[in-house]
């Protein structure tokens, strides 16, 4: 159906990656993520680590993949911007994760700490993927 390339998708999850590496650092969102999450212990410093570090890089090539394609059709629209599809993703992020607020009793700052980190995330995988010079 739509064809993508693989190699801006495996750079955008790179990127991906280190974002979330950034974002959820303790100097950044991370002591106050563990905190609203209710996690006591970093699961870097369990022996699941590996297994954590691996999920976390299938479930960013899994977004930016989903992406890739939301672009590919975004572009199928007439007057779409490259990142038409991006924002349109974004809002169904910001409004499916607002259940962990509703449901979940979760707090704003749990929210937005998630929320936002997804929503770079696909903003900055959209530059990547409509700026490759080979997609």
């Amino acid at each position: 159906m739509f064809d993508v390339s693989l190699v801006p998708v495996l750079v955008a999850t790179i990127v991906a990656v280190f974002i979330g590496m950034v974002w959820y650092s303790q100097r950044v969102f991370g002591q106050v993520w563990m905190r609203e999450a209710d996690i006591k212990v970093n699961v870097m410093d369990g022996e699941g680590a590996g297994k954590a570090i691996l999920a976390g890089v299938f479930q960013n090539f899994v977004i930016v993949y989903i992406v890739s394609h939301v672009l590919l059709i975004a572009e199928s629209y007439p007057n779409a911007g490259p990142l038409f599809g991006a924002i349109w993703a974004s809002i169904l992020v910001a409004a499916t994760h607002l259940g962990a607020v509703i449901w979940e009793r979760r707090s704003l700052t749990y929210y937005m700490i998630n929320t936002g980190y997804l929503v770079v995330v696909i903003l900055v995988a959209s530059c990547i993927l409509t700026m490759w010079p080979w997609a």
